[in-house]
């Protein structure tokens, strides 16, 4: 099987992704939810990157945390470093 987002072949695990996000406006939304074709098999990086890249909001300028902890975290999604 092959990752629909870069074409790299899975090994190991795989996952279904809803290409239209499920949120609060269209989970009730069967169109959405249930369509075959809005799902698509990713690799477990390209689900990382879709899923949490953009959902991280990094404010650098006042920020009281540890950068090596973020860095570690990205590292283990499968995000690239900043």
């Amino acid at each position: 099987m092959r990752c629909d987002m870069c074409g790299r072949l899975i090994h190991g695990k795989s996952i279904v992704d809803h290409i239209i996000e499920i949120d609060e406006t269209n989970y009730q939304d069967e169109s959405i939810t249930l369509n075959e074709d809005n799902l698509q098999l990713l690799c477990l990086e390209c689900h990382n990157t879709k899923t949490f890249q953009s959902k991280i909001n990094l404010n650098l300028d006042n920020r009281n945390i540890n950068l090596f902890l973020i860095f570690l975290f990205l590292n283990f999604c499968g995000l690239p470093p900043f």
